[in-house]
């Protein structure tokens, strides 16, 4: 009796050994997916504000209730992704994330509600005010899309066999004929602040530094409305221009300049909203004889909207976009006496046009 116990006992210690030695076949999740091809047209709206095409492009999505996240970056206008079922938000901007840097970069990505694109800070000599970069251009699409069961096809599969707990490969997929494309167009995400002055004894001037307080410092790209944060922007001492009526030096003039810009920060979009010291502009001029003048104006409630005819523009949401204007009456505010020899050349290059006191010139969007 001993004898068969044992030979039973030893049976099944085998067959346990056996057992315990073979090893878990691999398992095999079949995933259906479809193809889905987004294309944007960059002609319009683009091409047109920033006079040139990206050089590629960069598709970013959320699924809602899978947490699938892609993000493709492609040359040219149209990009293809193999997509499961699920409710996908859709995010598209020009180019690719590393040539907006080191002037721009992108904030919480992981998040399509909080993702931001923000401009760097930089400093300038020993002035301890720091400044924004100009914003690239930049534009961006958002959309919102359902892939449904009905929409994947049945020999559209991929096959995932589970190498262990943790990782998985893609090792064959078969492409359907069926293709889901998917039209966007971009909405440019940069506006311009026109800048004009009217000042006296145009031959006073040598040279002339500004800044602008108050700018939005970024924009969240899903939502197109501007940041709360803001920056300061240093207009182009390159880009001034004088327009005077005449050769004399007390003849009246406008100063002009432009900046590229994200536009007034969240909040601040209304005028009723606004407060005078939201925005600081502020001049350093260099008169002829070399001495400088420093004026700083609070201009939060001089600020407004231009049409693209021109016109002053009346916003009804938050995301509207549109051009920036601020005129400013400086005659008797800057003193700039006239010099000695009114045809002196003092290195401030004007463009002599007519226009009258109280009369209106169009220039660079006004």
């Amino acid at each position: 009796m001993n004898s068969l116990k044992s030979i039973v006992c030893g049976l099944l210690a085998m067959v346990f050994a056996v057992v315990a030695c073979e090893r878990r076949p691999l398992e095999v999740i079949v995933e259906s997916r479809v193809r889905v091809k987004i294309v944007i047209n960059w002609q319009v709206n683009f091409t047109e504000i920033y006079n040139e095409a990206p050089n590629g492009m960069t598709l970013m999505l959320w699924g809602v209730n899978t947490g699938t996240r892609v993000m493709e970056s492609v040359n040219g206008s149209s990009v293809s992704v193999m997509l499961v079922p699920d409710t996908y938000h859709l995010l598209i901007f020009n180019d690719r994330v590393e040539e907006f840097q080191p002037y721009m970069s992108i904030y919480d990505a992981q998040s399509f509600e909080n993702i931001a694109m923000r401009l760097s800070h930089y400093t300038r000599g020993n002035d301890a005010l720091p400044y924004i970069y100009y914003p690239d251009p930049i534009g961006v699409a958002v959309d919102t899309f359902d892939i449904t069961q009905d929409m994947v096809a049945s020999d559209t599969s991929i096959f995932v066999p589970y190498h262990s707990d943790i990782e998985k490969e893609l090792t064959d997929y078969h492409v359907s004929e069926r293709v889901y494309e998917i039209p966007e167009v971009a909405t440019p995400m940069t506006v311009t602040l026109y800048i004009k002055a009217k000042v006296k004894h145009r031959q006073s001037l040598k040279s002339i530094e500004a800044s602008i307080s108050g700018m939005a410092e970024g924009f969240y790209m899903s939502q197109i409305y501007r940041t709360r944060e803001t920056g300061t922007i240093e207009l182009d001492p390159n880009g001034w221009e004088f327009y005077t009526e005449g050769e004399e030096s007390d003849s009246m003039g406008l100063i002009v300049n432009k900046t590229v810009t994200f536009g007034l920060p969240h909040g601040k979009e209304l005028l009723a909203e606004r407060n005078p010291e939201d925005n600081v502009l502020t001049f350093r001029i260099t008169l002829a004889n070399d001495s400088v003048q420093e004026c700083v104006f609070n201009v939060g409630k001089d600020i407004r909207y231009l049409t693209p005819e021109g016109r002053e523009a009346q916003i009804r949401y938050r995301q509207d976009l549109h051009d920036l204007k601020l005129e400013l009456d400086l005659r008797d505010v800057i003193v700039m006496p006239p010099i000695d020899n009114p045809r002196t050349n003092a290195g401030f290059d004007a463009k002599v046009v007519e226009w009258e006191d109280g009369g209106t010139l169009n220039i660079g969007g006004f």
